[in-house]
């Protein structure tokens, strides 16, 4: 009785059997369908092969490698992998079996420009290019790019961040510039604080600079008579040594005072103020003694403008130096 093989159960018939045609026809056509299965699947296996072609020969960007010589022309999706001879530093391309140089791209299309020597390299052709597979990480971030304790790979290799990071801060004004540092991750809000205060440009002397909840660097407006106060210069006349009656004396300053005390080296005083306050003219003798005080009379004075003119009477002596206090209410 016939037996079958193991693997295809060809039929297989006893050495007392007559040949019979239709087992051997069966036969063949097993044996038809089974090579044509492994012949599809051979043909499968090549189309998706990769040729190795070895350590790379060229320069300049430009990579050679030779492969398998049946391989006549480029055709997708054909396969290739080669060991770079050199690192890259700009747009490369790749000169299989001379067949041409190709472009060599990521998949997004962009240009690879960072191969590593002796690195491997697998790119499949898609009709136009050499598209590089499994690329991994890019790039040309330091770790002075990222965040700390974050890691990135690069062209580098792993990477790992010592960017700091800033929590939320408030900032108070001060006398002195604030700054935040560079290089550094502001992960919480900053705020500067605002500037308080309710000075108004009238509350604050004119030409003088301040801030409050009403403005940045404004001036000031006010006079110090608006303020309430007085305005008020000094000075000393100290020569002659003696100021004989009949003398007429120019004191200069800085704003038109409406009134003036004068006191020389002996204690002699005078105070003039112009109305509305009202003219208070005297001179008085002080409290100590002296020949100069029995001479001592009246004498006049004159605001012109930043000009006074102070007038000594017939009998008034004044002994330098004599020290004046103009004022402005």
């Amino acid at each position: 009785m016939s037996t079958t093989t193991s693997n295809y159960n060809l039929v297989k018939p006893t050495d007392i059997e007559t040949a019979d045609i239709t087992v051997i026809n069966s036969n063949m056509d097993i044996i038809d369908n089974t090579m044509k299965s492994q012949s599809n699947k051979i043909s499968a296996l090549n189309s998706d092969r990769i040729y190795y072609g070895g350590t790379s020969t060229g320069s300049g960007n430009a990579y050679t490698i030779t492969i398998d010589p049946s391989v006549t022309s480029y055709s997708e999706p054909l396969a290739i992998s080669f060991k770079a001879n050199y690192s890259s530093t700009g747009a490369s391309t790749i000169n299989v079996n001379n067949l041409g140089a190709k472009a060599i791209k990521k998949a997004n299309g962009s240009n690879v420009t960072n191969l590593i020597a002796g690195s491997i390299y697998t790119m499949r052709y898609n009709g136009t290019n050499f598209i590089l597979q499994g690329e991994g990480g890019s790039g040309n971030a330091t770790a002075s790019d990222i965040l700390a304790g974050k890691t990135a790979s690069t062209d580098a290799g792993d990477v790992v961040g010592n960017i700091p990071s800033k929590s939320a801060q408030t900032y108070n004004p001060s006398t002195t510039a604030q700054t935040i540092a560079s290089g550094q991750y502001l992960s919480g809000i900053q705020t500067i604080a605002p500037v308080t205060g309710t000075a108004t440009v009238a509350d604050v002397i004119s030409g003088k600079v301040f801030s409050s909840a009403n403005g940045i660097n404004l001036v000031g407006q006010a006079t110090i008579q608006n303020l309430g106060g007085a305005q008020i210069q000094t000075g000393s006349i100290t020569a002659p040594s003696v100021i004989n009656p009949n003398t007429t004396t120019h004191i200069q300053t800085s704003f038109p005072a409406n009134g003036i005390i004068m006191i020389d080296k002996y204690g002699a005083r005078g105070c003039y103020v112009l109305p509305p306050i009202g003219v208070l003219g005297y001179w008085d003798a002080g409290s100590t003694s002296g020949e100069h005080y029995n001479n001592h009379g009246s004498a006049g004075i004159a605001f012109n403008g930043t000009d006074i003119t102070w007038y000594s009477s017939s009998n008034t002596l004044w002994y330098t130096p004599v020290t004046w206090i103009a004022f402005k209410f």
